[in-house]
């Protein structure tokens, strides 16, 4: 998933040459709109293909502090909700595809700031882009529900 066109038909294409493979499919999205999220995310789904590994690498740094268009501070709504949301959406997908795995990228910029700030998820009060980079890059509560989640079975109707 990317979200720039040109730069998903690079990523395509290093992909096709490094595994000797055209079976590669990547959707447009853009990581900071929940209603992108769940768009490509039915559409993966809408084709009934396998899926055996979803990586999650999107990371954004931002000097001042800005809002997504579901007013969601950008740094945490990408670096945090997106790959959350997105994983619990393929969640059973990914399940039904065994074997397969979840595999949660991050920068180190997490050395660079503390923990998540509960009370202000939304960095309204005090901003620091490395900050709020550093404090939600970890994903370690999204590393923790995909390793849950895929060991379990998933609900059924």
């Amino acid at each position: 998933m990317r979200r720039n066109a040109q730069r998903a038909d690079e990523t395509r294409a290093e992909i096709a040459a490094r595994t000797g493979s055209t079976a590669v499919e990547i959707l447009l999205a853009d990581l900071a709109s929940q209603s992108e999220i769940r768009r490509a995310a039915s559409q993966l789904l809408a084709t009934g293909a396998p899926l055996h590994v979803l990586l999650n690498n999107a990371e954004v740094v931002h000097t001042s502090r800005t809002e997504t268009q579901d007013g969601i501070e950008t740094t945490f709504a990408v670096n945090h909700l997106a790959p959350f949301l997105l994983t619990n959406l393929l969640l059973e997908r990914i399940v039904e595809s065994r074997p397969a795995r979840i595999v949660n990228l991050s920068s180190e910029a997490h050395k660079l700031g503390g923990g998540l700030d509960f009370d202000d998820l939304g960095a309204t009060r005090r901003y620091s882009g490395f900050r709020s980079t550093g404090a939600r890059s970890s994903r370690i509560s999204t590393s923790r529900a995909s390793s849950r989640g895929a060991r379990s079975e998933p609900a059924s109707a």
